[in-house]
């Protein structure tokens, strides 16, 4: 069965963050994820989440100043990171958070040696922090089309990464949408590195809108991953073309391909 949750900060921007909560329960989801909180207090946050009976399966780490998309690979913004990753882990922790992705950032000009060093070195203080808690620390390949300088781009190099930290707690946030632009090879990344992933994100190709367009097939790719026995949820992370809810038909569409959408009720669709 594939256990759909919903990303709260790409779906239902139609209203305000805090109203999504119970936009996303009423719709049949019962689990969010989403990108930066930060500006909310964990108990707000707590309370919608318990409120509407939904479980938190994913948020981001901070992005930085405007531009950075990260800071966990910048060359001198280590102390900013280590300030802010203690925040972040306190959230997820907190907030019962199955993961918290911890973004590398964008690099442009800087040494790779460097920024190689800094990254590790982050990642390994942000480790210690996350192994004290229930959560699981997640990296993600981003494309290097929509984020050019994105130090971390390739599923391979991921894998690396979480071979060096040599932990079972740092997993590989595997976006769908970013593997497929960057890599043309979904199915191979995710057959090569399944035991790696520790959270999975779906998107069309071309557009990042909703599964029943563009050129994944992702019928099958929900067949794949219950072929492998993934019993984690999957992270709607897409765009709507119209608006969330008149875009949630496709779910209909897949449950009549045979795809068992368990975790979704599919209701006002």
């Amino acid at each position: 069965m594939v256990n759909f949750s919903a990303n709260i900060s790409t779906l239902y921007t139609e209203m305000p963050f805090l109203d999504r909560f119970a936009a996303a329960k009423e719709d049949g989801f019962n689990a969010v994820e989403f990108w930066f909180p930060y500006e909310h207090s964990i108990q707000t946050i707590r309370t919608l989440l318990e409120d509407n009976e939904l479980q938190l399966v994913g948020m981001n780490s901070h992005s930085g100043d405007e531009g950075d998309w990260g800071l966990a690979a910048v060359p001198g913004k280590e102390q900013v990171f280590a300030d802010t990753i203690a925040q972040a882990v306190d959230y997820a922790a907190e907030l019962g958070s199955k993961g918290l992705h911890v973004m590398a950032g964008l690099v442009e000009g800087q040494s790779k040696e460097l920024v190689d060093a800094t990254y590790l070195k982050n990642l390994e203080l942000a480790l210690r922090r996350i192994e004290a808690t229930d959560v699981t620390m997640l990296i993600e390949p981003l494309n290097s089309v929509d984020r050019p300088t994105y130090w971390l781009t390739k599923t391979s190099a991921a894998a690396d990464y979480i071979r060096r930290l040599g932990s079972d707690t740092v997993k590989i946030m595997f976006d769908c949408y970013h593997v497929h632009t960057e890599e043309r090879a979904i199915v191979e990344n995710f057959e090569k590195h399944r035991d790696a992933v520790g959270h999975i994100q779906v998107a069309s190709y071309p557009g990042r809108n909703e599964l029943d367009r563009g050129e994944v097939d992702y019928a099958a790719m929900f067949r794949l991953f219950e072929q492998h026995r993934w019993d984690g949820w999957v992270g709607l992370e897409y765009f709507p073309k119209a608006g969330t809810r008149e875009g949630l038909g496709w779910l209909r569409r897949y449950e009549r391909d045979g795809v068992t959408l368990a975790s979704h009720q599919t209701a006002n669709t």
